[in-house]
């Protein structure tokens, strides 16, 4: 795996799988809210990087 599908798997769980979005504005809201949630926090995002399974093609 890498860093793009943790973070794929990432919101999805959080975003669609926690409150289902009944159009397509408000799967977007939630998508960006979301985002710049994960964007503020730089823990979280160095976690994505530094997970033992994160490997990329040489």
């Amino acid at each position: 795996m890498n860093a793009q599908e943790y973070l794929n798997q990432d919101v999805k769980t959080n975003v669609i799988g926690k409150k289902r979005p009944i159009n397509k504005a408000e799967m977007r809201a939630n998508d960006e809210g979301f985002m710049n949630e994960r964007k503020s926090n730089k823990k979280q995002v160095q976690k994505y990087f530094h997970t033992d399974h994160v490997r990329y093609a040489a």
